[in-house]
């Protein structure tokens, strides 16, 4: 308000506030939701001035009318308040660089500017003075640009300086900062559906948040650092010219005749109170004590304050702004906007679902979901519990449609029952894979197709596998979240199985393609995954069988129709036509087809020179308390040892990995290979006793020097096989991950990268998937396994030799360093003195055997 309207009446002030019939009176309306908007909403409420053009016609800067009422108090007191108020300062200004003040902007359409800008405190005034929202929208474009800029621009501002802390300190020169913000929001998505341009989106999200901080951080200002705008404060200063109005403070005549004449109303009113108390009765007694503790009026802090309602409203976030931030998603372009603010206008209450407008937070949803941002329209969903309107078979099935599955765990994580329904809605559509004339699945497990096609229909996608790996992934993570068998949802875990199968005959097929050789034993390493994965399950052995005649390969078929047991099946599926090949009952379903690789001339294979361990070296299966005792007695003359782990692939098993076999390797020549996957059985409790103590007596060993490679992924395995294993205390275990090379270079590679910076070779790693579970282990298996543990001995070996800086972090003893001597002279003849453990041996127990004494005392 101008110094010059200050002298207007009350009623010639809100009277001039109220809307003029102009275009945008016609919109007002539409800014706030329509189906259940509250009754004050509807009323003839004067409104803040806005500008009539202003594109948002629907954002209501409607608050309570400010009336000025002029001081009745001394100058002193005024002074008073007004110094107990913080002075009104601006921003500190900053060595950037500024450019000229753009021109006013069209009210039709922002225009694009290049020209290099910087917001100043005098801008912000005038903006936040004026409501000019698109002047300001206009400045942040200038001034930003677009998102990179605005985040180096961050990188070297400092707090005080950002956008939010600034705009911050002049929000309280808008008559109505809620309203401000609001508007500004809806320019800035205006601007853009004008002007759109790449990465837009990212870029008013940052504006987005910065403008609603600001906010955020103006509602939640103390009332003891409310501000006082300049208008008002010069408004102030012009009624503390005349004091005509205030009372003559030494005489306090008129004060004694209000008191007095008070005092006699108190008499009469009083007077007349008793006479009617003569009247009532207890219960009255007590209606009329209940009333008047509702009659104690509330004293706010601002009022305890003496800060002007003015001020304090300013300060204030009202339902109307709320209501017009949800009233926000009728017109604004961008509907994601809204959602930024939805934190700071605090929309959970509102548009949730117990809320007034929940078809609001629907519509947001709904909104979010068609513009394609699927996190945040999850997010909204979670945030306001609207599951209710999004039934889970209808949004699973859109959200699949849209290659979105992998959002389905994070939308339904902790609830229950959407995570069960989402799951048998997964399994009858992967039912519907399998559900075909060829018998593979049982008749048993068929017998409700037809009803459920009815009341859920197959998506239209199904017979692509990459739509039905999106399935059974999405499944996946819900059963491990669940801790639920894959088993209890039969086709989610037979859909899982054939996806593994079809990677495991298609890594086959391009290891033989580049191998030239077909033969059975060329693919021993994944012929032994094949039997594990398809030994599961009958249906799975015939599915794989179906793979090798879909892909050309008669060799394989034949083979693993002996192994399965399924000729039969074997024969009926090679004689069928191709356009009768199909497991499910959707059209169109993709088959395998023969897989065509690298020609045997590009192939690099059979051109590398891979390590080899010393032919003395001797390789012993630990499978019995004999050889147990053998690995002791071993271990008694060891000081260098190299360690490694084999398990099964992640993908071959339906259930947790288990470390199956620990490669031992000694310096006196021999690598043993501890057969963890028999000691695991029931029947072989006494066995994994045996070594379970042998292994903790070796990692506690700090003579012998333990060498790994990235070894905290085995021992972690290697804990949930033996529980014992995270009581053991580890003493010099050297894990030469942290290798380098002697010149201080990175090793890559892993350990092949290690074996050929020092040995020269490379590392064969065909069978490093294979099924490690298989007994007896096959000759390539046990080669590789042994070489693993082997080769760090002699790597070991190599950098003692060139002094290589990685030993000082390795703990000597004297009995390494001549054993370093001896071994690099005779590695065939050994003549290491027996030396027993120094570490101290645990306690026996009280019931050991002979057999665990002979143990445990090393």
């Amino acid at each position: 308000m101008s110094g010059n309207e200050s002298d207007s009446s009350e009623d010639e002030w809100v009277t001039s506030t109220l809307p003029t019939t102009t275009p945008t009176e016609r919109r007002i309306n539409q800014t706030t939701p329509r189906r259940t908007m509250s009754s004050s909403l509807r009323t003839n409420t004067p409104h803040l001035p806005i500008r009539n053009n202003s594109p948002i016609t629907t954002i209501n800067r409607t608050t309570t009318p400010i009336t000025l009422i002029r001081s009745t108090v001394s100058p002193a007191t005024i002074r008073t308040i007004r110094a107990a108020l913080p002075s009104h300062s601006n921003s500190s200004t900053t060595t950037i660089s500024t450019a000229a003040s753009s021109s006013s902007s069209s009210p039709e359409k922002l225009q694009k500017q290049t020209t290099t800008a910087y917001i100043t405190p005098e801008d912000l005034d005038q903006f936040c003075q004026n409501s000019d929202s698109q002047g300001f929208v206009q400045k942040l474009v200038e001034t930003y640009k677009n998102a990179e800029t605005y985040l180096q621009i961050r990188e070297i501002e400092t707090q005080k300086l950002t956008i939010d802390a600034r705009l911050c300190e002049h929000l309280i020169e808008c008559p109505d900062p809620g309203a401000f913000v609001l508007q500004s929001i809806y320019d800035l998505a205006v601007y853009y559906k004008q002007n759109p341009g790449p990465k837009v989106l990212k870029f008013q999200r940052y504006m987005v948040q910065a403008i609603c901080h600001a906010f955020q951080m103006f509602t939640h200002t103390p009332p003891t650092k409310y501000k006082v705008p300049k208008k008002v404060q010069e408004e102030e200063e012009t009624d503390l010219i005349s004091f005509a109005e205030e009372p003559n403070l030494i005489s306090f005549d008129d004060d004694d005749e209000e008191e007095e004449e008070d005092d006699d109303s108190m008499e009469l009113l009083s007077d007349d109170d008793d006479d009617d108390d003569d009247d009532d009765d207890d219960g009255e007694d007590d209606d009329e004590d209940s009333d008047l503790e509702d009659n104690i009026a509330t004293i706010t802090l601002s009022e305890l304050l003496n800060i002007p309602p003015e001020v304090a409203q300013r300060y204030t976030m009202t339902r109307k702004h709320q209501e017009t931030c949800v009233g926000l998603l009728d017109i604004i372009p961008t509907p994601i906007l809204v959602y930024y603010a939805m934190e700071v206008f605090k929309l959970h209450d509102l548009i949730g679902h117990d809320g007034n407008f929940k078809e609001y937070g629907v519509k947001m949803s709904e909104l979010l979901i068609r513009d394609g941002h699927y996190n945040e329209a999850i997010s909204c969903i979670r945030k306001l519990c609207l599951y209710s309107a999004f039934p889970i078979k209808n949004f699973a099935a859109k959200m699949f449609a849209a290659g979105q599955g992998n959002i389905l765990p994070v939308y339904t994580s902790g609830q229950l029952r959407l995570q069960t329904e989402l799951l048998d809605f997964i399994n009858i559509q992967l039912r519907y894979t399998f559900a075909g004339n060829l018998g593979v699945v049982p008749p048993e497990f068929l017998t409700t197709v037809h009803e459920n096609e009815m009341t859920t229909p197959p998506l239209p996608r199904l017979r692509e596998r990459r739509f039905q790996k999106d399935l059974t992934t999405c499944a996946a993570k819900i059963l491990q979240e669940l801790n639920i068998e894959d088993s209890e949802y039969y086709f989610i875990w037979l859909a899982q199985r054939c996806a593994c199968l079809r990677w495991i005959t298609k890594a086959r097929a391009s290891q033989q393609a580049d191998e030239n050789d077909m033969s059975i034993a060329s693919s021993s390493n994944y012929n032994g995954l094949i039997e594990l994965v398809a030994g599961e399950d009958p249906a799975i052995a015939k599915l794989a069988i179906k793979e090798f005649v879909d892909m050309n390969d008669p060799v394989a078929a034949t083979y693993f129709s002996n192994v399965f047991g399924q000729q039969q099946f074997y024969y009926q599926y090679h004689n069928l036509p191709m356009k009768d090949r199909v497991v499910g009952m959707i059209k169109g379903e993709t088959l395998s087809t023969r897989y065509v690789g690298n020609s045997p001339r590009n192939s690099p294979v059979g051109k590398q020179i891979y390590y080899q361990m010393p032919k003395h070296v001797q390789t012993i299966m630990v499978d019995s308390h004999h050889r147990v005792m053998q690995l002791k007695a071993t271990l008694m003359q060891s000081y260098v040892c190299g360690l490694d782990t084999e398990w099964v692939p992640q993908f071959a098993r339906s259930g947790t990995v288990k470390t199956a076999l620990i490669q031992i390797a000694s310096d006196q020549g021999v690598v043993y290979l501890v057969d963890i996957a028999t000691a695991l059985h029931p029947t072989n409790i006494a066995l994994l006793q045996d070594i379970d103590l042998v292994l903790r007596m070796l990692f506690e060993e700090s003579r012998i020097i333990k060498l790994a490679y990235d070894f905290h992924g085995d021992f972690t395995l290697l804990k949930e096989c033996l529980p014992t294993a995270s009581d053991w205390y580890t003493s010099n275990l050297v894990d030469m991950k942290s290798l380098r090379t002697k010149d201080d270079r990175p090793i890559t590679g892993g350990l092949s990268g290690v074996v050929s910076t020092f040995l020269g070779v490379s590392m064969n790693k065909k069978q490093q998937l294979s099924n490690w579970e298989q007994r007896p282990l096959t000759v390539d298996q046990a080669t590789y396994a042994a070489s693993d543990s082997y080769c760090l001995i002699e790597v070991y070996d190599t950098i003692v030799a060139q002094n290589h800086p990685f030993l000082k972090t390795v703990k000597q003893s004297p009995q390494n360093n001549n054993h370093h001597h001896h071994h690099n002279n005779n590695n065939n003849n050994k003549g290491v003195t027996n030396s027993p453990f120094t570490t101290p041996s645990p306690p026996l127990p009280t019931n050991c055997s002979p057999v665990e004494s002979d143990l445990v005392q090393f």
